[in-house]
């Protein structure tokens, strides 16, 4: 790597994450270029990393963070939005960043797909969440008690008998 002085005008992606189920985090990495192909350590604007679930219209994104001073390269990194979780997908994947010569936005489109796995309906209702602990209800060992299990693509629900 070096310290150009031409202006960046390309950025390369990698995933760091292929298959992600609720609550997870998504991790990718970059690199910004000159137009001779050298790593751009500074100067270049922090990219912002965008998806789009089927059939909504919001274009949702994961925060980046910028280049490390030595080795060029940063890291993108946050949760999918809930509902990216409400069905198992492929959700694509893109990089956007504004070039520092011209101001131009640029994309790096579908640069690389996450697979979700849907989220238990046990989970989607509330799970294991009882709240604040000073509000706990212990339950008499004598009642019947309703639990899931999350299982690798299954969903287990064992109502009280």
């Amino acid at each position: 790597t070096y310290s150009p002085t031409l202006p960046a005008a390309t950025v390369r992606a990698i995933l760091g994450t292929t298959s992600l189920a609720y609550p997870q985090t998504l991790r990718a990495m970059y690199q910004v270029h000159d137009a001779e192909g050298n790593t751009v350590q500074g100067g270049a604007s922090t990219p912002q990393l965008t998806y789009q679930l089927d059939g909504d219209a919001t274009v949702q994104t994961v925060p980046c963070y910028a280049v490390g001073a030595l080795s060029g390269v940063g890291e993108c990194y946050g949760s999918l939005v809930p509902a990216a979780f409400d069905s198992a997908a492929s959700v694509p994947l893109s990089l956007e960043w504004t070039s520092a010569a011209t101001g131009d936005q640029i994309a790096l489109a579908s640069f690389g797909t996450v697979a979700t796995q849907r989220q238990p309906t046990w989970s989607q209702a509330g799970g294991w969440d009882l709240g604040d602990a000073d509000a706990l209800v212990y339950v008499d060992a004598g009642k019947a008690v309703a639990f899931g299990v999350e299982l690798p693509y299954e969903d287990v629900f064992i109502p009280p008998s």
